[in-house]
Parts: C-alpha cells; structure tokens; sequence
C-alpha cells in the first residue's frame, strides 16, 4: 500500500514492523534521492512488488 500511496514515512514503520532491515537500510540510502519515483521503485524492488514497479515505469514515462 506505501508504494500506491508513495508514502515512504509510513513505509518506514512499516518496513521496521515487518522486521526487514534490508529494505529500510536501502530506503534509508535514497533518502538524498531527489526524484521521489526512484525511492518509490527502491521500496518496491524491496519489497518484491514488482507489477507495482512496472505500473510506476509507466506513469513516469507518461509524465515525460
């Protein structure tokens, strides 16, 4: 659901709750990302989401 949303401050305690210290380490690394879409894809690549990723792919390059 963070990822639709693009909630990463909610991901954040999600990713702590689920005790998934890989994916919060790598959110934690994009944090100085300046496009919000990549710190988005980082969390869904974590988190295995990867028809949700390829749906984002597709509303960047719209937006383009």
């Amino acid at each position: 659901m963070c990822v639709k949303t693009r909630r990463l401050d909610v991901a954040r305690v999600c990713l702590g709750s689920m005790r998934n210290a890989r994916g919060a380490m790598c959110l934690r690394n994009t944090s100085n990302e300046p496009e919000l879409e990549a710190r988005v894809a980082t969390l869904a690549i974590q988190l295995g989401l990867y028809v949700s990723l390829r749906q984002l792919n597709f509303e960047a390059l719209a937006s383009s």
